[in-house]
């Protein structure tokens, strides 16, 4: 056989080994998926994934966590979450998948018999600039009002020690913010909680907010503090 022949048949092997039937043959990828509840509730969650794969039946809420190594082909999963006792459906959602090796996924109750959701990367936004991060926040401290006036504020200078305001919104208990812009470093976003009627008050804050941020989007959560009086001194959770 000539060395011609050779490679001729050695391509032709190599497009068999690679298709079915002409067409390519998609290679399983594979990823951990960090599984996490924060509830206020009790609950012993089965998570299934595209209605016939059961991921765990012992997630412990609140507070548990499990690991779970899995094969896929597509980015998006159809994730539904039961209360194990009673086989009650909580949640109905499509997840997708980070290229990676860990996907975390996070399923939070905002208040006792809130409806349960799923806390991961946004779907549009866009991306923040160059030497900041995109940051969420919800809060569900009880001593705080449904309703606050949430100001952000960021440092202007190479060193960090001059902080100013740079954005601003009105935030309802138990319900995700808008994403706001926090500067990467050393020198991270300041989060302070007004009250939404004259005369303004500050009711809380988070000094340093966002802690081991991801380097694109991060999801904090504000529900203890570290005093008992006005204002409070969050202490952020990061939840996504």
């Amino acid at each position: 056989m000539t060395n011609r022949s050779f490679a001729v048949l050695l391509i032709l092997f190599l497009s068999g080994a690679c298709s079915k039937k002409g067409e390519p043959v998609v290679q399983a990828k594979f990823t951990n998926l960090s599984l996490r509840a924060i509830t206020n509730d009790p609950f012993t969650l089965k998570i299934v994934a595209d209605e016939n794969t059961v991921l765990t039946e012992a997630l412990e809420a609140p507070g548990g966590t499990s690991n779970v190594t899995v094969e896929y082909y597509d980015l998006e999963h159809r994730f539904q979450v039961y209360n194990l006792f009673g086989n009650e459906l909580l949640l109905d959602t499509i997840v997708r998948y980070k290229p990676g090796f860990v996907n975390g996924i996070t399923f939070f109750q905002a208040a006792a018999g809130a409806k349960l959701v799923w806390v991961g990367p946004p779907q549009n936004e866009p991306l923040a600039k160059e030497g900041y991060f995109k940051l969420s926040i919800v809060y569900n401290l009880n001593a705080l009002p449904d309703s606050v006036r949430v100001v952000v504020e960021n440092s202007i200078t190479s060193g960090g020690q001059t902080y100013a305001p740079t954005d601003s919104f009105t935030l309802k208990k138990g319900e995700f913010s808008r994403y706001f812009e926090g500067r990467s470093g050393d020198r991270k976003a300041n989060v302070r909680f007004y009250s939404t009627t004259s005369p303004r008050r500050v009711l809380a804050e988070a000094i340093s907010l966002h802690y081991s941020a991801n380097p694109d989007f991060s999801v904090y959560l504000l529900g203890t503090a570290s005093n008992a009086s006005i204002p409070y001194s969050f202490i952020p959770v990061k939840i996504y």
